[in-house]
Formats: structure tokens, C-alpha cells, sequence
């Protein structure tokens, strides 16, 4: 059967930092990332799944990716 791909369950990565909550969901395929800014603004972005959870940090909050290393 060629539904193993399908049975994968996805990650989920909660990330705070100073009242911005992030939400990071891996699959096979992509992360998708879900940044709250604030109440108003709702930013998203797709990242190849290979990529480093520092590097996804730097790209989001490039000030404080050197926390991060």
C-alpha cells in the first residue's frame, strides 16, 4: 500500500520569545510557520524542511538570532 507518507503525523514546535508566540509544523514535505505578531497582524512563511531551527529563527527575529547558536 502506498499510504505510508499520508500516515505521518506532523511536529509541532510551540516557540515565545517576549510575548510573540510561534507556531512551527514540519511534514515530509515543508514547515510551515505561523508568527502572531500581534492581535492584528497574523505573518506566515514556507521554509523547505531541511532547513535548521536557528536558521528559521534568524530569518523571523534576525536581532536576536544570535541568542540562538
Amino acid at each position: 500500500m502506498r499510504k505510508k507518507n499520508r500516515d505521518r503525523k506532523e511536529k509541532e514546535i510551540v516557540i515565545r520569545v517576549s510575548g510573540v508566540e510561534s507556531f512551527v509544523q514540519g511534514s515530509s514535505n515543508n514547515l510551515i510557520i505561523d508568527v502572531e505578531m500581534n492581535k492584528e497582524n497574523i505573518w506566515m512563511a514556507k521554509v523547505e524542511s531541511e532547513i535548521t531551527l536557528k536558521e528559521i529563527l534568524y530569518r523571523i527575529w534576525p536581532n536576536i538570532a544570535r541568542i540562538v547558536k
